[in-house]
């Protein structure tokens, strides 16, 4: 395993990526701006959420809006 070296090492040996800004980094510096990491992280979960249960119930989601469009077709043909 290779050895870790800090940001000051990093720096001066002039390494590829020193200099480069994480916005991870940025959840540290503050109460403000842990916060702001704390919803982003929040955000992030709710969305893996959502997705996990449209994935998990495509198939009776989309059986539902089949049906409505079904129902909704058929009513538009009794109609003309």
């Amino acid at each position: 395993m290779t050895k870790h070296i800090s940001s000051v090492e990093a720096e001066a040996q002039d390494l590829s990526g020193h200099d480069t800004f994480r916005a991870s980094h940025v959840t540290y510096y503050d109460d403000v701006n842990r916060d702001g990491g704390v919803f982003a992280l929040c955000r992030e979960a709710f969305n893996a959420f959502n997705d996990s249960i449209m994935v998990s119930e495509r198939h009776a989601l989309g059986t539902t809006m089949a049906n409505a469009h079904m129902t909704e077709r058929r009513d538009r043909t009794k109609k003309s």
